[in-house]
């Protein structure tokens, strides 16, 4: 019976860790250096992952790895965009910020 149970157990942990979405798995407070010089953090939730967006809405961004755009990419808003350590962003046709719109880079660390 127990060796059931501990199936069951194991079945069921299996089931929910499917459920995740790559995204919820790698989800965390990511902190970096703010325009102060000063360490700041975002908690999760308050940011979202670069991946293939093309057209950035205001809000917070967070590049992570290595992230390559063959076309231009496109600010809308106030953007801000964190590049974590050893971040990479390859903008091969680069960046559009109209005269109204706003984009602050910052480092994960100084």
């Amino acid at each position: 019976m127990e060796e059931v149970l501990y199936k069951f157990k194991v079945a069921t942990l299996f089931a929910l860790l499917a459920l995740l979405t790559p995204a919820a798995l790698q989800a965390q407070d990511v902190t970096y250096v703010n325009a102060n010089g000063e360490e700041a953090t975002l908690s999760d939730g308050s940011y979202t992952r670069l991946t293939n967006q093309t057209e950035l809405s205001a809000g917070w961004w967070v590049v992570d790895g290595e992230v390559t755009y063959e076309n231009r990419i496109t600010i809308n808003g106030a953007v801000h965009l964190v590049l974590l350590d050893g971040a990479i962003l390859n903008a091969g046709k680069g960046i559009y910020v109209e005269a109204d719109k706003e984009l602050h880079i910052y480092a994960q660390s100084g």
